[in-house]
């Protein structure tokens, strides 16, 4: 291609005065350069030193932006070596070049959009593919300005495009644009400060749940949920994008495959799509499917002893966040009672599900409640603080608690309490309780002891705490 065809972009520079007659001719000269330079990556590298030391007359002159051209003009040919030149120059600017020519160059050019068309082609052949996703990660690895800047232009959605295969596409070319394109998506998501667009994550999201729908390879399936649990992470708008989406239900449902390693990250994505960080509102109660419920009843009673941690630090999650309604959990109560009892060998085990226990006592309705103390879950509560020798203060503070919150709402349960907390030696055991250090224990503690299921005298605890 004849540089002189790039005559009329480069003059308009010299005619704004940008770029001087003998700086043009040094872009010409160099442009005939590149039209003779070979295919070899040194070649290309040696090309992109000559620009990064010239970057101000390159820029200037346009030979930048008549890269883009012979990329996107020859990206689809049968002999794409101009446009793999072109990206392999571009690479390595943009991997040496400062900050500020990042930006110029992402925000400044219509780089983005040429890329997009390039990845949109459908003739265009896998080393056109490959080098373009290189050039893109070195844009995402910059600010989150540039990454808002890839998903307004549509390169985004190309991206996420060439992840959807034809049928009888070979296993190893969809493991290797998984981990491409999968690293790019990693960095896409991981400034957080602001986060991406809504927008952008719903994208990602239906990717990644039709993949998780189709896919049962262990080597593609754990890029995809470990990219799903960063999505997770942006809980800004959790339900448009984890559960319209589709995606909550399809990574929910992996919770039970027998491969630990699925089912581990499984759990920690449902763990972080339950948070909801300051008050819980009106619209975001029981926000997850009850059928959650379902795929984790059985991760109770798993072997391994980091799975029902895992799964009852869930429950306790799911029921801080009023993810669910509480109600619905009677049947899986007895399975968080047994954990917490002489039946659960692990002392990890069983301190958590004590602190889903004090959680459930927080939040259960009349019906649930009276179910939680027939159930064994006062009991079990009592034989934690019993048995375990260092149990955290804030779980003695919640259970004591729970114990309170039932004593004070459930008049009609408080004399079965007592008689419990007699029989299990709670009540006898109560000055320990009461000669801690920490102050909230103190309180509740003397609430328990001084009144012993009468009515409680806030002014009488204070007196007693010599608490002006």
């Amino acid at each position: 291609m004849d540089p002189q065809f790039f005559s009329p972009l480069c003059d308009l520079s010299r005619q704004m005065g940008l770029i001087s007659q003998d700086q043009l001719n040094i872009i010409y000269d160099h442009l005939a350069i590149f039209e003779l330079l070979d295919n070899d990556l040194k070649s290309a590298q040696n090309y992109g030193d000559w620009i990064l030391s010239n970057m101000d007359i390159c820029w200037r002159g346009r030979l930048i932006e008549t890269l883009f051209f012979y990329l996107e003009a020859n990206a689809c040919q049968r002999d794409p070596d101009n446009a793999v030149k072109a990206l392999r120059v571009l690479y390595h600017v943009t991997t040496y070049c400062t900050e500020i020519k990042m930006q110029h160059i992402s925000m400044f050019s219509n780089l983005f959009v040429v890329l997009k068309v390039v990845l949109e082609l459908t003739q265009v052949q896998d080393i056109i593919v490959d080098c373009t996703l290189d050039l893109v990660s070195n844009f995402l690895f910059s600010s989150w300005m540039i990454r808002d800047a890839i998903e307004s232009s549509g390169l985004l959605s190309a991206m996420l495009n060439k992840l959807d295969w034809p049928p009888g596409t070979d296993v190893v070319k969809q493991n290797s644009l998984i981990a491409k394109i999968g690293l790019l998506l990693y960095q896409f998501l991981r400034h957080k400060t602001p986060g991406p667009a809504i927008t952008a994550l719903e994208k990602i999201a239906k990717t990644l749940a039709a993949l998780l729908s189709v896919n049962q390879d262990l080597t593609i399936l754990m890029p995809l949920l470990k990219l799903t649990r960063l999505v997770a992470e942006h809980q800004s708008a959790t339900e448009r994008v984890m559960i319209k989406t589709g995606l909550f239900a399809n990574t929910a449902s992996l919770v039970q495959s027998p491969l630990y390693e699925v089912k581990y990250e499984a759990i920690f994505i449902l763990a972080n799509t339950c948070q909801l960080y300051g008050r819980v509102k009106r619209h975001n109660l029981h926000r997850l499917p009850p059928s959650t419920l379902r795929y984790i009843h059985h991760l109770f009673r798993h072997r391994c002893m980091k799975i029902r941690i895992m799964a009852l630090h869930l429950l306790t999650g799911i029921t801080d966040n009023r993810a669910i309604d509480p109600s619905l959990m009677c049947g899986i109560m007895p399975m968080v009672i047994r954990c917490a009892s002489e039946l659960e060998l692990e002392v990890e085990v069983r301190v958590a599900a004590g602190w889903t226990l004090a959680s459930l006592t927080l939040h259960l309705n009349v019906r649930g409640m009276a179910y939680f103390v027939h159930s064994g879950g006062v009991h079990a509560m009592c034989y934690l603080l019993k048995t375990v020798q260092e149990l955290p203060i804030q779980l003695i503070r919640n259970i004591l608690t729970a114990f309170i919150k039932i004593w004070e709402s459930y008049r009609y349960l408080a004399s079965h309490l007592v008689n419990i907390l007699r029989e299990c030696g709670i009540m006898d055991g109560l000055q320990q309780y009461m000669d801690s250090p920490n102050h909230a224990v103190r309180t509740l503690a003397t609430l328990l002891k001084a009144h012993k299921g009468y009515d409680i005298c806030w002014v009488e605890v204070l007196a007693m705490l010599n608490i002006d």
